[in-house]
């Protein structure tokens, strides 16, 4: 999320439509509302694959080792947005 952007609260995003969040927004309300410890969104926008992920404490290898299976998968790197070349 843009550093000028001051995030939601999760009460917040519990009543917007999907089509009103950011894709940072979206899994934070997912893991919310599944209650889960980390979820992924990934979707392909105009011939190019967008992964979003969040994570709480202690979950972050689970992250890391799909991110590896994903870079393997798609045979790419993940880079942050912004960083790619």
């Amino acid at each position: 999320m843009p550093n000028d952007i001051k995030p939601r609260n999760i009460r917040v995003l519990r009543e917007l439509p999907i089509s009103q969040m950011t894709d940072e927004e979206i899994v934070k309300a997912a893991m919310d509302r599944l209650q889960s410890r980390a979820a992924v969104l990934g979707y392909l926008d105009d011939g190019r694959w967008i992964f979003s992920w969040r994570y709480k404490n202690g979950s972050y290898p689970l992250v890391k080792s799909l991110i590896q299976y994903l870079e393997g998968w798609f045979n790419c790197k993940f880079v942050k947005i912004g960083e790619e070349g």
